[in-house]
C-alpha cells in the first residue's frame, strides 16, 4: 500500500463520523419534507452560499464537525468501562475522531510555496520572455473573442472565411498553437 492510500484510508477514517452525520442529516431532511411537510422539496444551497456562511477557522471546524470528538469520547468511555481489554484496540480509531477537527483544518490550509531563489540573470530572462511573449500576443491574437495567437499571421492577401463546419470552442482553436512550447519561448527570447 503506498502512502498516498494509506493517507485516504487514515482520512477517511477520521471524517467518518462527520460523513456519517451529514448523510444522516441529508437523509432526514429529505424523509421530512417529502413525508410531512411537502414544502421546500427542490431547495438547495450553492457551493459560494455554503462557503460565504461557513467559518474558515479552526473554530469553525470544531463547530462543523462536532459529532467526532463527541463520539470518540462517547465510546472510549464506554469502552473503558464495560470493555476496559478492548480499549487499546480501538484507540488509534478513536483517536483519528477526535482530531478529525484539526486534521480537517490542517490539511485545508493553503499551501505557502517558498519564494524563488532567482539570480538577476534570471529574473531579466523571465521578464524578457514575458515581455516578448505579451507583445507577440497583442499583436498576433485576433481583437474579438478567444484570445489566443492565430496560426498563420498574413497582411496580403487577407483570410478568406473557410467553408464547412468551424470548431467553436476556444481549445479547439488554439489547439496547435497554444499554449506556447518551449522551443516558442526561446525563439521569442532571443
Amino acid at each position: 500500500m503506498s502512502a498516498r492510500q494509506l493517507g485516504q484510508v487514515l482520512l477517511t477514517l477520521a471524517f467518518m463520523p462527520y460523513d456519517a452525520l451529514v448523510s444522516l442529516d441529508a437523509i432526514g431532511r429529505t424523509l421530512l419534507r417529502l413525508l410531512v411537510t411537502r414544502k421546500r422539496l427542490l431547495e438547495w444551497e450553492t457551493s459560494s452560499d455554503s462557503e460565504r456562511s461557513s467559518r474558515n477557522g479552526f473554530a469553525g471546524f470544531c463547530a462543523a464537525m462536532w459529532i467526532a470528538p463527541v463520539l470518540a469520547m462517547a465510546s472510549g468511555f464506554m469502552l473503558a468501562t464495560l470493555q476496559p481489554t478492548q480499549l487499546p484496540l480501538a484507540l488509534p480509531i478513536l483517536c483519528l475522531w477526535l482530531a478529525a477537527p484539526w486534521i480537517a483544518w490542517r490539511i485545508s490550509r493553503p499551501i505557502e510555496s517558498p519564494a524563488p531563489n532567482l539570480t538577476v540573470e534570471q529574473s531579466a530572462f523571465l521578464r524578457r520572455i514575458a515581455r516578448k511573449s505579451w507583445h507577440f500576443s497583442k499583436t498576433l491574437s485576433p481583437r474579438a473573442k478567444i484570445g489566443c495567437p492565430r496560426t498563420i499571421f498574413r497582411r496580403s492577401p487577407p483570410l478568406r472565411s473557410l467553408r464547412g463546419p468551424r470548431p467553436r470552442t476556444w481549445a479547439w482553436r488554439c489547439w496547435p498553437t497554444w499554449p506556447p512550447g518551449i522551443s516558442d519561448i526561446c525563439r521569442w527570447a532571443r
